[in-house]
């Protein structure tokens, strides 16, 4: 109490107020630290694969220009827009269904859509660190802190990661194809091991739901 009376009775001003530290507001646990590596990595595996992507669109919409795909590029701000730009542009140079490249890019651009937004939940979400763990904060979108919880960033951050590069490796392959007018990728379609388990998950959650709506209990809840 003594202490809280002192400060009540302090007259703030321009000298009395204190600097804000320009550290941490407290120390990172063990599993906060974690957290942070593997959000940098998965940063850094989404940048490499759209940069990846970024020479694919430079091909496809400007014949290896770089001024030019670069002006159009960046005439959109986000990576979601940017990807919708290749995606126009792929479907009216390969109108063919069934043409190689054309499926290939399409591949790689659904593909980055669907993991786009577990990679906004790494980036983008507030985490409240535990003794052993951590959990969304309360300014997260439900949705993001829904996708956390039941896929904690610690369970399939290397996987993503894996699959990010995987990605950037195809998209170099398919740009090889392109600059050298060649009719296919030069590399297999890498087989995704997140965006596979994501669907699996959601899926599973969706028989659950329904179940539960129907009356009839889940599996796990059953004697």
């Amino acid at each position: 109490m003594g202490m809280v009376s002192k400060i009540a009775a302090t007259v703030i001003t321009a000298n009395t107020r204190f600097p804000p530290s320009r550290r941490p507001a407290r120390d990172k646990t063990a599993a906060e630290a974690r957290y942070v590596r593997h959000v940098g990595e998965i940063i850094h595996a989404w940048n490499q694969a759209h940069g990846a992507l970024f020479h694919v669109f430079s091909v496809v919409a400007a014949n290896e220009k770089i001024d030019v795909a670069y002006a159009l590029w960046h005439s959109h701000s986000g990576d979601k827009a940017q990807r919708a730009m290749l995606d126009a542009l792929v479907r009216v140079k390969y109108p063919k269904p069934g043409n190689s490249i054309r499926s290939g890019i399409m591949w790689a651009l659904a593909a980055l859509d669907t993991m786009g937004t577990h990679r906004n939940d790494a980036a983008h979400a507030q985490i409240i660190s535990g003794h052993t763990d951590i959990i969304p904060g309360m300014s997260v979108k439900s949705a993001s802190a829904v996708r956390l919880e039941i896929s904690p960033l610690a369970q399939h951050w290397r996987v993503m990661r894996g699959d990010l590069y995987a990605i950037e490796n195809y998209l170099d392959a398919i740009y090889l194809a392109l600059w050298n007018d060649f009719p296919r990728p030069l590399s297999q379609r890498p087989k995704l091991q997140f965006v596979h388990n994501s669907s699996a998950k959601t899926q599973q959650k969706r028989r659950l739901a329904k179940k539960t709506k129907s009356g009839t209990p889940p599996l796990s809840s059953r004697a």
